[in-house]
């Protein structure tokens, strides 16, 4: 595991800061050990003891600490925060001076598809191997944890989420903050709200006002929609092929680089082998992974490709302009206002 120095906040002294990536093997490893673990299940007794009723999910603002014996020093604080996407995940735990103890790269964590049980069981795994590699007690929740999740626009399924990890996984966090991937690169970007276009495996655009309203265009899932995302141009690469090699429909430019790309890329001699890969095994994060090589048919020069991702760019431009025109000043939202405004933040 790579390690490396990083200067700390005032009164601390340097602590090494990890750079790892873990899979869905070392996810399941780490949940089963904490199932047989003694320790989690007396820690889960001690913390209601201590903090008394923490059952009531936090999907807004985290409270501060309690007064009295029960608050701790920035230097002891842990705050963990994972922005997770449909294909992977990263998980940041902070002390409390906002210095970066450690950074870890994870599976996906949208809930839409992996499960809700699953997401809070590669969260809780994520977090595990996180206080490991920092030698923090397994049995030793983070104080709070944001969670800014792909898939987690509904209050009432964030709530859920927040009360599998609090009943499964009692030792990953005390207290979670739940929202949008989107929602957390605005806050990240913009004290006053803007617009966010995410172009993943799958895409959306977020407005927020600056009176905290939001708006959004997209974000469906590739049954309807995901325009200009990784998965479109692949999907939209794929059916050129199809319907080009059927006779149905010409494609616009040869698919002499294309679909060669694609025989390369799923291991595939024709295509009849590709229909397990679009069906009984498919996977929506692999699918979306072509475009990456299609992207490489631009630097050859192929035409086909080109007009993939010249598309691309056309979509993902009506995004903006489908909530930009929801923005209570529209003149903030111009070149040279989005410009300027982010002068100012």
């Amino acid at each position: 595991m790579v390690k490396e120095k990083q200067t700390k906040g005032a009164g601390e002294e340097n602590k090494p800061v990890s750079a790892a990536k873990i899979d869905e093997n070392e996810l399941r490893k780490a949940k089963r050990d904490e199932g047989k673990s003694h320790e989690a299940t007396k820690s889960a007794i001690d913390l209601e003891k201590k903090f008394g009723d923490n059952d009531s999910p936090q999907t807004s603002e985290i409270s501060g600490g309690e007064a009295g014996e029960n608050r701790i020093s920035p230097a002891d604080t842990r705050i963990g925060g994972i922005e997770g996407g449909a294909t992977h995940s990263t998980l940041i735990i902070l002390n409390g001076y906002g210095t970066k103890l450690i950074e870890m790269k994870g599976p996906g964590t949208n809930h839409w598809h992996v499960g809700m049980k699953e997401t809070a069981a590669r969260i809780n795994g994520m977090i595990a191997i996180a206080k490991k590699d920092l030698n923090i007690s397994e049995s030793t929740p983070l104080d709070c944890t944001g969670l800014a999740l792909s898939g987690c626009e509904q209050e009432e399924s964030n709530r859920h989420l927040v009360e599998i990890l609090l009943k499964e996984f009692p030792t990953a966090s005390r207290r979670y903050f739940v929202g949008s991937d989107t929602l957390g690169s605005i806050k990240t970007g913009l004290r006053n709200g803007g617009v966010v276009l995410i172009a993943g495996t799958g895409s959306n655009a977020l407005l927020v006002n600056p009176d905290g309203k939001t708006h959004g265009c997209g974000g469906w899932g590739h049954a309807m929609g995901d325009e200009g995302s990784a998965y479109w141009i692949a999907h939209r690469a794929t059916k050129y092929v199809f319907d080009e090699m059927d006779n149905f429909s010409k494609a616009p430019h040869p698919i002499t680089y294309v679909w060669p790309t694609i025989r390369n890329f799923f291991h595939i001699a024709e295509r009849n082998d590709l229909l397990p890969h679009l069906y009984a095994n498919f996977d929506k994060s692999k699918f979306a992974m072509l475009a990456k090589e299609l992207a490489k048919g631009c630097d050859h020069g192929d035409p086909l490709c080109i007009l993939l991702f010249e598309d691309t760019g056309k979509v993902l431009a009506r995004y903006v302009q489908a909530v930009a025109g929801k923005a209570q000043n529209a003149s903030c939202y111009k070149l040279d206002g989005i410009r300027d405004r982010m002068r100012n933040d």
